[in-house]
């Protein structure tokens, strides 16, 4: 069965590989076909490319729940220096101390952020929300937060948001505050990429004209 093949050459190493023309051949067998050979000719231009972090810029790609190392490492190898994770399926747990407040559980956060520090990726840009158009169940941070430190579920807290639509719930604005303020506090502390947040995902447009008439009359 025919199927792709991508070849992956390092020309960079610790040195560089002298600029210049290379003449070699790929030979490709299986266990039921006769063995093919297939000339590969490369060229090295004696220029070495900037990278993101050296030229200033943000590269990144958005991205669902922690990724495992390699894919971290193989990211920042070409050129990626931000991950853009979603907080409902990234984020530190929450657990209720019942008595209206929260802790974190930092461990798998904490290693995916020294993974990306070492991979040269040093900017994290964080949806805290989903698409605005699914209102309020795309307000992940305020869900969490409710229902780790007002014990509420889902349903009571979908209710609770909706009390206030176009504002954060009072019962929920302190929460917001100290969870945004030790959040900062410990990515400073351990050294994390730089971190930046947002409420929302942007809007989508086929999001939009699916329910926006409907989200709309309500807010």
């Amino acid at each position: 069965r025919s199927h792709a093949v991508w070849l992956e050459i390092n020309t960079a190493g610790a040195e560089g590989a002298r600029a210049g023309e290379y003449v070699t051949q790929v030979v490709i067998s299986s266990t039921n076909a006769d063995p093919v050979t297939v000339p590969l000719k490369l060229q090295i231009l004696p220029i070495k490319l900037l990278t993101m972090n050296e030229a200033g810029l943000t590269l990144g790609n958005c991205t669902r729940g922690l990724l495992p190392y390699h894919e971290i490492e193989r990211l920042g190898r070409y050129n990626h220096n931000c991950i853009i994770p979603w907080y409902f399926s990234a984020r530190p747990e929450l657990t209720g101390t019942g008595d209206g407040g929260f802790e974190f559980d930092w461990r798998g956060f904490d290693l995916f952020m020294k993974a990306c520090r070492g991979n040269d990726i040093n900017y994290i840009f964080w949806f805290l929300g989903e698409n605005p158009y699914g209102f309020p169940r795309t307000m992940k941070l305020e869900q969490t937060l409710a229902m780790a430190a007002l014990g509420l579920d889902q349903e009571g807290a979908d209710a609770l948001l909706w009390e206030k639509p176009d504002s954060v719930n009072g019962r929920l604005r302190p929460l917001v505050v100290e969870w945004a303020k030790r959040v900062r506090e410990h990515a400073l502390a351990n050294g994390w990429p730089k971190l930046n947040v947002t409420p929302f995902d942007e809007p989508a447009r086929s999001e939009e004209r699916r329910v926006g008439k409907e989200c709309r009359s309500r807010w």
